[in-house]
């Protein structure tokens, strides 16, 4: 038995409150359908029954519901030894024979009444008759508590920390769109069956394929053993252990073996679509993380390897803290927490220069979430404690744009200037052009160096050419109009 007990993420900036709903509400709809486990249900026994009468009276016809995947492992009993020594015949009295086909039809009517009225039928999607309501209702009720705290243990592992990234919204369409693709492939598998499905299977499974996609490296920690003996635990990345079991599931799926596996398949692929299309557009920076930076409350953040680090730097021991961020940076460079502290800790410790790349990853985080003025405080700071620092022309042309916005163009000419000494070959044509269109009127000595980069640039195509080539001879004509003006107030 293999059991997940955590992994190596501990990022999270507020409380996943969608995931501990869900996990609530699970929880109290598998209460409300109380066992939930068919065997142990009125409607085997039932069941049981009508198979026990047929057993010694072969002769009748048993109703076929009673042959659907609803009654699949319900143990049929032989006939008695006499019955299996001799042949049945049917009664010749065609009354007697009437009266006993009533009276199995009645056990068999008995045993799919029952099911059709257990909470799980009710609750949960019957593929030959599904109720519109149950395609929600499904996701909440499981067919057992060990079924229930399983998938409730692992969306507990994996969903607080992509609701932490999509925001709740993003999470429960991704958990809801999971569920509900399940359930329909698996009733796409057995569309005859009245087992009914129920659980969450599908709407976990869709977690961690876009829990694979987002953070397939994460290593996860396993504790392992017989039955409930215990052995130890183990650790191996993510994508390796999913990929396995989705193997498994896509095997039990081949066999037959009921709808879950279908539901886990199907609920995984639509995850780790839905995290590659995130992926592919970039809307983690561009559209999702903008709008969460606005109603984040950025004083619950809960990061135990930066509270020891901050525990080890009032303590005075600054190097363990250093070393606590590094490997936390290590683990997950996009921790913007973690790179602050690690620059604070850094000009604390007067080792400003080493902590430029977690500066400078801060500045593009703040600017992607819209936090520009927290991003130029950080950057003004940066550039004072570390003049030389090396910055890639794109960011200060970045940070050029949101000075002159803000009206600082003495700040923004000197980022833009930066730009232009230190790009180097980095600096391509088309920036070099945006950094002739932002140069202040006042400065065309640096609107002029950037259109002649551009011109001479070797990757510059005909058009960008052609527009650096306009702005230089704009600048030329302007140079003339101001020489004639002086020319003429000399004159005078």
């Amino acid at each position: 038995m293999l059991l997940p007990i955590g992994h190596d993420r501990d990022t999270l900036r507020r409380p996943p409150w969608s995931t501990f709903a869900i996990i609530v509400l699970s929880f109290a709809a598998t209460g409300f359908a109380g066992t939930g486990v068919l065997r142990w249900s009125a409607a085997v026994q039932a069941a049981e029954r009508a198979f026990a009468a047929h057993a010694e009276a072969p002769y009748l016809r048993l109703d076929p519901r009673l042959d659907g995947a609803a009654f699949e492992g319900i143990a049929r009993p032989d006939r008695s030894p006499v019955a299996r020594l001799t042949s049945i015949p049917a009664p010749a009295d065609r009354a007697t024979l009437a009266a006993q086909q009533r009276q199995l039809d009645a056990l068999a009517a008995r045993a799919v009444d029952l099911l059709e009225r257990h909470p799980l039928a009710r609750l949960g999607v019957v593929p030959a008759a599904p109720r519109p309501s149950a395609w929600l209702t499904h996701l909440f009720v499981h067919a057992g508590w060990l079924t229930a705290i399983g998938g409730m243990l692992v969306l507990y592992l994996a969903g607080p920390f992509l609701e932490d990234v999509w925001g709740r919204g993003g999470f429960l369409v991704l958990y809801l769109g999971g569920g509900l693709t399940g359930a329909a492939a698996a009733v796409l598998a057995h569309p005859e069956s009245l087992a009914p499905l129920a659980g969450s299977a599908g709407a976990v499974a869709a977690v961690l394929g876009a829990f694979v996609v987002r953070w397939g490296s994460t290593r996860v920690r396993f504790l392992y053993g017989l039955g409930f003996m215990w052995l130890g635990t183990f650790e191996a990345p993510a994508r390796v252990v999913l990929a396995v079991w989705i193997a498994e599931q896509a095997g039990l799926a081949m066999l037959g073996r009921g709808g879950s596996a279908w539901m886990r398949i199907a609920g995984f692929a639509f995850g780790a679509a839905l995290a590659l299309v995130v992926r592919s557009f970039d809307l983690e920076a561009r559209w999702i993380e903008p709008r969460l930076a606005a109603r984040l409350d950025r004083r619950w953040i809960e990061r135990p390897a930066i509270a020891r680090a901050l525990a080890a730097s009032q303590r005075g021991d600054r190097q363990s803290a250093l070393d606590l961020l590094r490997e936390r940076l290590e683990r997950d460079p996009a921790d913007r927490d973690a790179a602050l502290a690690y620059w604070e800790e850094s000009v604390a410790a007067d080792l400003a220069p080493q902590a430029v790349p977690q500066a400078i990853a801060v500045v593009e985080h703040d600017l992607r979430a819209g936090d520009v003025d927290q991003a130029l405080d950080r950057w003004q700071e940066m550039k004072r404690r570390v003049p030389d620092r090396v910055v890639a022309p794109e960011l200060s042309v970045r940070i050029a744009e949101a000075l002159r916005a803000r009206g600082n163009d003495r700040d923004a000419a000197q980022a833009l200037r930066e730009a232009l000494l230190r790009g180097g070959e980095r600096l391509s044509a088309t920036l070099a052009l945006r950094i002739a269109a932002l140069a202040p009127p006042e400065d065309r000595a640096l609107a002029r160096a950037a259109a002649v980069h551009a011109v001479a640039h070797p990757d510059a195509g005909a058009a960008e050419r052609a527009l650096a080539s306009e702005i230089l001879r704009t600048l030329a004509a302007r140079s003339e109009i101001r020489s004639s003006g002086d020319r003429g107030e000399t004159t005078q």
